[in-house]
């Protein structure tokens, strides 16, 4: 367990620069007293997680002062090879507190991390960047936040990947960073690529054809073949300033730090085997568990890839990202003839408008042009027969909303 701790000066400063840095990721993971968006700092470290939402996006998604961080770790790269692995990544700190002296068994032999890094970059030109639940960064933060309240067990599908690396740490020593992992084949890429490019691309000729061959048409299907059918096909809200719903779970790395600091819980690890691959265990709005407030824009200051646009919050207020729907079946108001408006009572935007019976008893009717979709008449709403008498659905494309 205290490996990383070498004889020599050299060393023992390095280890001491890898678990203060270690100590610094989990401390940014799960906040405390910290302001939620430290908790974006690590993932944004990582250039290949930069270069991958940016060519998913097809632009640049991060300001300067975001960017700042991925482009230094790039140049140390290209000039000093894996030296962000050997003295920053808390992921690759873990895996070497982990890693006995002497490899027990040989799991594999091959290095996979090229064919990883190549088919990362080419399924990202197709718009999905396959594998991103391999970038190192978003990796270990996934675990970090996992025992917070908004992530449910379908958060600890992607979530395996780092415990399992650990796991075969025990048998091949480091085996995660010496044959699988992305960033750190793309470290070495990069120096090599300063000093011969010619014989770099030479040597990678067979990982980056494995990347073309199986990235481009991987991602073309995995982003636009349909789901498997269900009765109950119905599209989830996106948190308020996601891109487009083709797009969102594509460029969404899956690190959950919106999930985490979202104040109300009404986000959460979403699985619909109806929709496309890409939004497999995406983050999604479900109401059952909070909604949606009206000042906040957390979710999009936490995100480190763009896959929620940085708004502020009179911005964040006029966004639809769904609309309610009542289920008239369900509602104690319309069916039961009951004096229920809790929907209307919890509205924040005054989207619910009332409709009279024969006998003066207040039913209840949303008006789409105000609606937001922010769930707080869903979450709110007392009826249980069927279910909750009044469901948002989420929107394909999120628009803004005038006056």
């Amino acid at each position: 367990m205290i490996r990383i701790l070498h004889l020599g000066p050299r060393s023992a400063v390095r280890a001491a620069v890898r678990l203060l840095l270690l100590a610094l990721a989990v401390l940014f993971a799960f906040g405390g007293p910290l302001p939620f968006w430290m908790k974006r700092i690590f993932p944004s470290f990582s250039p290949l997680s930069l270069i991958a939402s940016a060519l998913a996006q097809r632009g640049w998604y991060a300001g300067v002062f975001w960017m700042t961080p991925p482009l230094v770790v790039l140049l140390m790269g290209l000039f000093r090879g894996r030296m962000f692995c050997n003295w920053i990544c808390p992921a690759g700190t873990l895996f070497h507190l982990a890693s006995p002296r002497k490899c027990i068994a040989h799991v594999s032999r091959r290095r996979w991390s090229g064919y990883i890094f190549w088919i990362i970059i080419f399924s990202s030109l197709a718009g999905f960047p396959l594998l991103f639940i391999l970038e190192p960064q978003p990796l270990l933060q996934r675990d970090l936040l996992w025992t917070g309240r908004g992530l449910n067990a379908l958060a600890l599908v992607p979530g395996l990947v780092f415990p399992l690396f650990l796991l075969l740490g025990i048998f091949q020593p480091m085996i995660w960073c010496t044959h699988f992992c992305p960033a750190g084949h793309f470290f070495d890429f990069l120096r090599h690529l300063r000093k011969s490019p010619a014989q770099t691309f030479s040597k990678e000729r067979r990982e980056l054809l494995a990347g073309l061959c199986i990235g481009l048409p991987a991602a073309c299907a995995a982003a636009h073949l349909p789901g498997f059918k269900t009765k109950n096909k119905w599209m989830p809200a996106l948190p308020p300033g996601a891109h487009d719903a083709d797009q969102f779970g594509a460029i969404c790395h899956r690190c959950y730090a919106c999930v985490d600091s979202c104040p109300t819980g009404i986000l959460r690890a979403g699985f619909r085997v109806d929709r496309p691959l890409t939004s497999w265990f995406q983050p999604e709005m479900n109401p059952e568990f909070g909604a949606c407030e009206e000042f906040c824009d957390n979710c999009s200051r936490a995100c480190p890839t763009g896959a929620i646009k940085k708004t502020s919050v009179d911005e964040k207020r006029m966004i639809q990202i769904g609309i309610a729907e009542v289920n008239r079946e369900a509602c104690l108001a319309w069916t039961d003839g009951e004096h229920c408006m809790v929907c209307d009572e919890y509205c924040p935007y005054n989207a619910i408008e009332t409709s009279f019976s024969e006998t003066g008893i207040p039913r209840p009717i949303v008006n789409p042009e105000i609606c937001r979709g922010c769930g707080f008449c869903q979450h709110a709403c007392p009826a249980v027969r069927m279910g909750r008498a009044i469901i948002v659905r989420g929107l394909e494309k999120q628009r803004v909303l005038e006056g």
